[in-house]
């Protein structure tokens, strides 16, 4: 541009540059905060698949997230009710319906806890640790027989699992079977030595059998 005598060609050389680079600087400025609100958004884990539900309502794994982020930070109600709507959109998830189940468990409502872990069952019944929640549910409904047969299948499926030994050992040990608990006791420390649990039932057990010798002595 030829520069006029008065200079005002300059300005207006000027003048552009100045609207450019604040156009610029807008640009970058909008992206930034875009950016700065999506990291926001990772950062945040239930803001961000509370955000991917909004955007995708058919979906089903996030809201699955959600589900498990609340039941391992005890807001079991809020767990229960995303595991719910996950199992809704994809009747077929497994781990959806087992972890129902566990919130369940949790929330003492041992009836749900069975409708639960059986309907994850009927998808995968070679799922070892869901027998191994059903025969706790079991247990704790003093239902021995049939919380003995699911540690016993879940061991049939996962052989190595020291905690599932140390679950039917226990469940013997309640009946009194006190040589078949001890067995298992015995398998649940080969496999995990450090198992603390076990030791205090493998001393439950030799107060079992002090108090059977007894009776016999009489």
């Amino acid at each position: 541009m030829k520069k006029r005598p008065d200079g005002t060609g300059m300005q207006h050389d000027q003048r552009t540059s100045v609207i450019i680079a604040f156009a610029s600087a807008l640009i970058v400025l909008a992206l930034s905060i875009a950016s700065y609100s999506r990291n926001l958004l990772w950062h945040d884990p239930v803001t961000l698949w509370k955000d991917t539900i909004r955007n995708s309502p058919g979906k089903a794994r996030p809201r699955y997230n959600l589900a498990n982020w609340y039941e391992k930070h005890g807001f079991l109600d809020l767990a229960a009710e995303n595991y719910r709507s996950t199992i809704s959109l994809k009747p077929d998830d497994e781990k959806a319906h087992n972890n129902l189940g566990n919130v369940y468990l949790a929330q003492e409502d041992l009836e749900g806890a069975i409708r639960a872990f059986e309907a994850a069952l009927k998808i995968r019944p070679d799922a070892p640790l869901t027998h191994d929640n059903l025969g706790y549910v079991y247990f704790k409904q003093g239902l021995l027989n049939e919380a003995i047969r699911e540690y016993q299948t879940a061991l049939k499926l996962a052989p190595d699992i020291a905690e599932i030994h140390n679950n039917l050992g226990y469940a013997y040990l309640t009946q009194g079977r006190l040589d078949d608990a001890g067995q298992e006791f015995l398998a649940a420390l080969k496999l995990k030595p450090d198992f603390p649990a076990v030791r205090d039932n493998m001393d439950l057990l030799e107060r079992a059998i002090g108090r059977q010798k007894r009776r016999d002595d009489r």
